[in-house]
């Protein structure tokens, strides 16, 4: 499923220290995007807001569903795979993609994570 996501003048503050302050953008349904920028500059908690981990002081983010539950791929910094399990880069690239039960990639999931990696 696809879904369109609207933030609205969004402002987020730790310990009086502003992290995001009136942030405004849309993201249109099946649009792909990156949130670039040096340590400190708020992205996880950005994306901390836009999953609804986090409540803002101000402002809204709106997630207008598409044709049933809203689906928003999200791969954290850090990683809770086992060690001791050896994973490929294209792999968990493809644990982004709609979740179903999948024995192997399709030709067509093959070529999304392919373009998505490059």
């Amino acid at each position: 499923m696809v879904c369109d996501i609207r933030v609205d003048n969004l402002q987020i503050s730790f310990n009086g220290e502003k992290i995001l302050d009136h942030l405004s953008f849309d993201v249109a349904a099946g649009e792909m995007f990156a949130i670039a920028g040096p340590n400190g500059a708020g992205k996880s908690t950005l994306l901390k807001a836009i999953l609804g981990f986090i409540t803002p002081q101000k402002g809204n983010v709106t997630i207008e569903k598409k044709g049933g539950k809203a689906v928003i791929g999200y791969v954290p910094q850090s990683r809770a795979i086992d060690e001791e399990t050896p994973i490929r880069a294209r792999d968990f690239v493809s644990l982004g993609l709609p979740p179903k039960i999948r024995p192997w990639l399709s030709s067509k999931e093959r070529e999304t994570v392919k373009r998505a990696m490059s």
